[in-house]
């Protein structure tokens, strides 16, 4: 099975929150599909969500 989310917001809050929900499912795969006009602001949007993310859940032990 897999999850899919589209958010087309301007703001990286809402990309974030697209990325919450997915990282509630459980699915082998999980999407987000945000897109951006520029590929270096897209880049930044990536970089900004997956720093805020990653701050925020439980240490296990593994590293990236």
């Amino acid at each position: 099975m897999a999850a899919f989310e589209l958010e087309n917001h301007r703001t990286d809050d809402r990309v974030a929150y697209s990325l919450w929900k997915l990282l509630c499912v459980r699915s082998q795969l999980r999407v987000v599909f945000a897109f951006r006009r520029e590929w270096d602001e897209s880049r930044k949007t990536v970089d900004a969500v997956c720093h805020d993310a990653l701050r925020t859940q439980p240490s296990y032990g593994n590293s990236l």
